[in-house]
């Protein structure tokens, strides 16, 4: 049967809340006797109720997954999907990329866009068993037409990946402005970062401002620190509107935004700043793996700002050099330099960090490892080397790299020296970002 009950509720709340049914273990006795009797709807309600919880029941994925079962082998398309998502996450059931592929399959056949989309990310990724990237396309594209939002914006990001001039280029951009039209707000802040950045569209940074704007209005955290940033670049700079922006973001667990919140408040940048926010929302950040907030707070104590030494200093750096933050693989490569805290002097580890630090573009460590090929600390005395490391730090600046290298080119073999400035040009061309590339010239 399909009882009047089981059509009315479409949500656990309403479940419980319609016609003020009498209740067995926190579950509608009307509905579960639905069930019982084998209802379609019902069967899937009753899983609804298991995956939500709600008053006295508890939630219980594996009961959701129970009832499901039972439900999608009858044809029912919501269940099919549910127990699908089940399958995908592993959440009360073992997870099964396969179980899952093969549930969305039976319910994008009848149509549900939500199938659609899953089915078609699941092939294009291969995790359902073999890939297939057209006909994942293709779940795509249908669950697209029917106005499946996120199928639109990976539709999007698949064709804004070629050339300008290739016809699929267009395509993508024809279905952002189909979910951005529909105020999709991921969509939205996508659009603006392309406009932001110019890689795939022409630069609009006007436009881009204004869906920015739109986005964080619509509460996207990653568009709310955008704001704040801009805010706080604007002339002249407004802080507190920036602060607001980043609570925002904040709020909702955006590592970014609670080190927009940590900065204004340390650096004083309001009439007002409260240090105990500012360290709250730093180490909300640094839990949440902020390579920034953790690089701070190393500085803090290293510096003696904050009680705990050189041991929390040196376990802050470690943390964001394992983020590939430079500047702390630097100050971890010091530590181990020096012994530092926890740490036994150990020159080798120190070369590593500084290596790693100097190959990401870290002029410091790029003159610190030059120090290490000079003296033979760690790694082989390699005096070339030293020099072509200094060439290199020398050429974007750093002045003790500069006279390093004039130091070394009147003591080198002249054929050591023609090697190492080879070296120094083959260095820079991977140390150095394309920005800094107009100086290659300084080399020497």
């Amino acid at each position: 049967m399909s009882s009047l009950f089981a059509r009315c509720c479409v949500t656990a709340s309403l479940c419980l809340a319609a016609f003020g049914a009498p209740l067995a273990d926190g579950v509608p006795l009307e509905l579960r006797q639905a069930a019982r009797d084998g209802d379609v709807q019902s069967l899937f309600l009753m899983g609804r109720l298991y995956a939500e919880g709600e008053g006295e029941l508890r939630r219980d994925p594996a009961e959701a997954a129970r009832w499901w079962r039972q439900a999608a082998a009858a044809g029912h398309t919501g269940a099919q999907r549910e127990l699908a998502l089940l399958h995908l996450s592993g959440r009360g059931v073992p997870q099964s990329f396969t179980e899952a592929t093969r549930l969305f399959f039976l319910a994008a056949n009848k149509g549900d866009i939500d199938s659609q989309f899953e089915l078609g990310t699941l092939l294009i990724s291969g995790r359902g068993g073999q890939m297939s990237v057209d006909t994942g396309m293709e779940w795509l594209v249908r669950a697209a037409d029917g106005g499946h939002h996120p199928a639109q914006l990976s539709l999007a990001r698949a064709y804004l990946a070629a050339e300008r001039s290739d016809p699929a280029h267009a395509e993508g951009v024809g279905w952002l402005r189909r979910a951005v039209d529909a105020g999709y707000t991921p969509a939205i802040y996508y659009l603006a970062t392309l406009y932001a950045d110019a890689t795939l569209i022409p630069e609009s940074p006007d436009e881009a401002a204004s869906l920015f704007e739109r986005a964080a209005s619509a509460g996207h955290p990653d568009a709310q620190v955008w704001m704040g940033r801009h805010l706080q670049r604007a002339d002249p700079p407004d802080h507190i509107a920036a602060l607001a922006q980043y609570r925002l973001a904040a709020a909702q667990g955006n590592a970014d935004g609670h080190y927009g919140v940590a900065r204004i408040h340390l650096d004083r940048l309001v009439r007002t700043p409260n240090t105990q926010e500012g360290l709250r929302h730093l180490y909300a950040a640094a839990d949440l793996g902020h390579a920034e907030a953790h690089y701070s707070l190393g500085g803090m104590y290293g510096r003696g700002a904050l009680p705990g030494g050189g041991d929390r200093a040196v376990s802050h750096f470690e943390r964001a050099a394992h983020l590939n933050h430079t500047g702390a693989m630097y100050e971890l490569a010091l530590a181990h330099y020096q012994g530092t805290g926890p740490l036994r002097r150990n020159p080798a580890a120190a070369a590593e960090w500084w290596r790693r630090a100097a190959q990401r573009g870290h002029v410091e460590s790029q003159y610190a490892f030059a120090l290490l090929h000079l003296s033979g600390a760690g790694v082989p005395r390699n005096p070339g080397v030293a020099f072509a490391l200094a060439n290199v730090a020398a050429a974007q600046g750093h002045h003790e790299g500069g006279a390093l290298r004039d130091e070394l080119m009147t003591s080198l073999d002249p054929d050591v020296l023609r090697q190492a400035q080879e070296l120094s040009l083959t260095l820079f061309q991977q140390y150095v970002s394309d920005r800094g590339r107009h100086l290659e010239g300084q080399l020497k």
